[in-house]
C-alpha cells in the first residue's frame, strides 16, 4: 500500500476546510479520536477551535499513524510532513493544492 497517497488524501480532505496555517499547525497530539475532533490553534485572528473529524479522514489517519510514519523521529509531533519527514510549511501546501487543482481541471 502506498502510504505517502493515503497520507495525501487525509492532506487533501483538511485541506478542504482548513486554512494553510491551520493544517501545517496539526499535531498528532492534537487529535482526538475518542470525541472524533481535531484541536486548531492558532487559527483566523489567533483563535483555537475544534473542527470534527470524519470518518473517513480518521481512518487515514489511523493508517498513516501506524504504517505510514516508520523510522519518523518520535519527537516529531507534526502531523502532516513533507518526504523528508519534516514539518510542511506553507509553501509546499499551496504548492501541492495547486498541482491537484491542476490536475482536477478546477479553476483556483
Amino acid at each position: 500500500m502506498n502510504y505517502t497517497l493515503n497520507r495525501n488524501k487525509v492532506y487533501t480532505m483538511y485541506i478542504a476546510g482548513l486554512r494553510i496555517g491551520e493544517i501545517i499547525n496539526i499535531n498528532i497530539d492534537d487529535i482526538d479520536f475518542s470525541l472524533k475532533e481535531v484541536f486548531i490553534r492558532d487559527g483566523k485572528y489567533s483563535k483555537d477551535r475544534v473542527v470534527p473529524l470524519g470518518s473517513i479522514a480518521e481512518e487515514y489517519i489511523h493508517l498513516w499513524l501506524r504504517k505510514g510514519r516508520k523510522g519518523v523521529d518520535i519527537n516529531q509531533k507534526s502531523l502532516f510532513l513533507n518526504f523528508s519527514y519534516q514539518k510542511l510549511t506553507a509553501d509546499m501546501v499551496r504548492r501541492r493544492f495547486k498541482k491537484y487543482l491542476e490536475l482536477s481541471n478546477l479553476d483556483g
